[in-house]
């Protein structure tokens, strides 16, 4: 008898042990996601910042450059605007840089949440 009664004694603790493997594994899948929501945001609005840098600061990088350089040869600037305006440049071109840096880490962190890496 005794033989009998324990596959019907663990049944239910095998049972049990299921729904919590089930409870455990409903709560990875629920944070896994909330992990792929917060990379995908984090993603969407480096790449904001990125387009908004982009569409509003970057290209008029030239034509800033331009003027520069034209005002101090016909001398209506001296050289300390000039190299003021460039070094203004060479900052505007390192947030550049760095913006295409962030976005894509955040695309690294994308991947790697949905398990592409």
């Amino acid at each position: 008898m005794a033989v009998r009664q324990l596959p019907i004694v663990q049944v239910p603790v095998q049972g049990a042990a299921i729904d919590a493997q089930g409870a455990r594994g409903g709560r990875l899948v629920a944070e896994a996601h909330a992990e792929v929501e917060r990379a995908r945001q984090v993603l969407a609005r480096r790449r904001e910042a990125l387009t908004r840098l982009e569409t509003g600061v970057v290209r008029r990088v030239p034509d800033l450059r331009r003027m520069a350089e034209a005002n101090y040869r016909e001398g209506s600037g001296d050289i300390l605007e000039l190299l003021d305006a460039m070094r203004s440049m060479r900052d505007i071109r390192i947030a550049h840089v760095q913006r295409l840096e962030m976005a894509k880490l955040a695309e690294g962190d994308v991947m790697a949440a949905v398990g592409l890496n």
